[in-house]
């Protein structure tokens, strides 16, 4: 009976490892990352940032922007992108997501950047267009969600 028995328990074994191993290895994964805190823009000033975001393993990235004008403004903060395939020649033209201010209460938006098959999507430059107010307390944030093989 023992000889039965331990041909059956490895058995087992071996099939509840490798069932556990490879179902956990098709979840996808997911972490938010920051780009930046703390930021702030002038007065009618742009600001360029260079920081790149690395979504070689999805379609696209969800980024978070965060921040408050230093008084009343509904002015616009303009952030520009920019794609590449191989991390050093960029696009020259990218794509822009505009912040629009509520005076001095925080504000964030969520928006997806498509990646549209570049492996990295680089933070460029962000300008604000206001002459009486500056951008404070700003913070970049995107979201990782590498899907399954």
């Amino acid at each position: 009976m023992k000889n039965k028995i331990l041909p059956i328990a490895i058995l087992a074994s071996v099939v509840a490892f490798f069932t556990f191993y490879f179902a956990t290895a098709q979840m996808p994964t997911s972490s938010a990352e920051s780009l930046f805190t703390g930021g702030s823009c002038a007065a009618t000033t742009t600001v360029t940032r260079n920081l790149v975001i690395d979504c070689s393993k999805q379609a696209g990235v969800g980024v978070q922007i965060t921040g408050k004008a230093s008084a009343a403004s509904v002015s616009n903060l303009v952030f520009t992108f920019t794609r590449s395939v191989d991390g050093s020649q960029y696009d020259t033209v990218g794509q822009t997501v505009t912040f629009v201010a509520n005076g001095t209460n925080t504000k964030s938006i969520l928006t997806n950047l498509p990646s549209s098959g570049a492996n990295y999507i680089k933070l460029t430059t962000y300008a604000w267009d206001d002459p009486a107010t500056y951008i404070t307390n700003l913070s970049v944030s995107y979201g990782i969600k590498i899907s399954s093989p």
